[in-house]
Formats: structure tokens, sequence, C-alpha cells
């Protein structure tokens, strides 16, 4: 229990049922999972969400220039990822954590 406490609400996270949530990618992100680069796309996407929008933070997170993760996400937005809109932002959050976390475990 007390590793929940060190941890916060970040924790809420592990309890996901990753597995079902990606499913629901499958169903309405059908460009994005259709893409060859989607793991990239979707690792992108994810830093730059968990860094609060920041392009530079989120380039440094995944070792790349911020150029690279710039093109990154016009891509992802090109697909369907409209993470800008504020209606939408926590939803694929939510699916890009647990599509991530499936792609770190079968990799």
């Amino acid at each position: 229990m007390q590793w929940f406490d060190q941890v916060g609400p970040p924790a809420a996270l592990a309890w996901l049922p990753t597995a079902e949530i990606a499913g629901v990618a499958e169903l309405c992100l059908q460009d994005l999972m259709a893409a060859k680069d989607r793991n990239t796309l979707v690792d992108t996407v994810l830093a730059v969400l968990d860094c609060g929008g920041s392009l530079s933070q989120a380039s440094q997170r995944l070792g790349v220039h911020r150029n690279t993760v710039l093109t990154r996400v016009a891509r992802a937005r090109q697909l369907g990822l409209d993470f800008e809109d504020p209606a939408q932002r926590l939803s694929l959050h939510v699916l890009c954590h647990a599509l991530a976390s499936l792609s770190d475990d079968q990799g």
C-alpha cells in the first residue's frame, strides 16, 4: 500500500485493462493502427502528452531531435490523433498509454 502512496494517481494506469483499451483503438483509430510506424507515433504522442505538450521535453525523453518529434506529431495528426482538442486529450493519452504498454510487453 505504501508504494501507491509514493506513486500517487499515476498508479491507476497500472490497473487499466490495456488489452481492452487497445481494442478500442483498433475501432476508433483505424488509420493509426494500420500505419507501419504506429509504435513510433504512439510513443511520440505519449511522450508529448506526458510532458504537457512540450516538444523539447518530449524530444529529450525520446532521445531524438525536436524537429523529429514535430514531424511525428504532424503525422499522428494526419492519422486522426487530435490531442490539441481538450475533449479528446485524456482519451488519447489513455489509448496511447495502453498501446505503448502492450508494445513494451510484446517487444
